[in-house]
């Protein structure tokens, strides 16, 4: 019997985006999924059009929380999540059909509790331009710290086993860096497989992670 895969979508005020990342997942050529997608007190219209989605998918389940930024949105993902694996999507970004199917083979060929794959940057105004990072496998947490590969959290698909049993979640109120803070955490307790392929598009745009200035205070 296949395995369910528990997708994790924290959204805030991505109305544009929101409809388009949550098809995403819908077309996954792996149907054996589940997807929460965590509502974290927007004030546009991205809980409707996520409600919208929920009623015509039991698959998609809509969960409401006071804004308290991404982590906690991931959080109360995980904390709801029944899958045997856990993915991450952010609201504006996308898959391609076939990122669940890949990775789960990749995963489970590899016989470990992480896999992951590269990304495309996906430009609003069409431009897109490909993952520039090389791939690494196995023991990986030394060459991620000297920047010598980059795991994005979209990009990764992990045993529940391994967020339940080491009790890993995002630092809540942390708005600048959570995602690698956690990538850093579960490299540092599993080895990983690399599927080299860009199966994933991350939107930039304004308010993007990537354009944000660091504020150290």
């Amino acid at each position: 019997m296949s395995k369910l895969v528990s997708v994790i979508i924290p959204a805030y005020n991505v109305e544009e985006y929101i409809t388009e990342a949550i098809k995403s997942v819908q077309k996954q050529t792996y149907p054996h999924w589940e997807l929460l997608v965590i509502n974290d007190g927007s004030t546009d219209s991205t809980e409707a059009k996520i409600s919208q989605a929920a009623m015509s998918d039991s698959r998609v389940r809509l969960i409401n929380q006071a804004n308290g930024g991404s982590s906690r949105a991931r959080n109360t993902g995980l904390d709801n999540a029944r899958g045997a694996y856990i993915a991450f999507l952010d609201g504006d970004d996308l898959w391609k059909s076939t990122f669940l199917d890949e990775m789960l083979a990749t995963k489970e060929n590899a016989g470990l509790a992480m896999a992951y794959c590269g990304y495309t940057h996906l430009y609003n105004h069409g431009l897109q331009r490909g993952f520039g990072h090389p791939y690494a496998n196995g023991d990986v947490l030394l060459a991620a710290i000297k920047g010598q590969c980059h795991i994005h959290i979209g990009c990764t698909l992990v045993d529940k086993a391994i967020y339940d049993i080491h009790n890993l979640r995002f630092t809540d109120g942390c708005l600048i860096g959570q995602d690698t803070e956690l990538i850093l955490k579960l490299i540092s307790i599993t080895k990983v497989v690399s599927l080299p392929k860009e199966l994933m598009l991350y939107r930039i745009r304004r308010g993007s992670a990537i354009r944000s200035k660091w504020q150290w205070q």
